[in-house]
C-alpha cells in the first residue's frame, strides 16, 4: 500500500479512531 495515498490516510485515521474509542479514550472523530 502507498503511504502517500489519500485512502491510506483515511484508513489509518479511521482505524486509530476505532481503536481509541474501543480503548475508552476521548472521541477524536468529529
Amino acid at each position: 500500500m502507498r503511504i502517500s495515498s489519500p485512502l491510506w490516510r483515511v484508513v489509518v485515521l479511521a482505524s486509530l479512531g476505532l481503536l481509541t474509542a474501543g480503548c475508552g479514550g476521548p472521541p477524536n472523530v468529529p
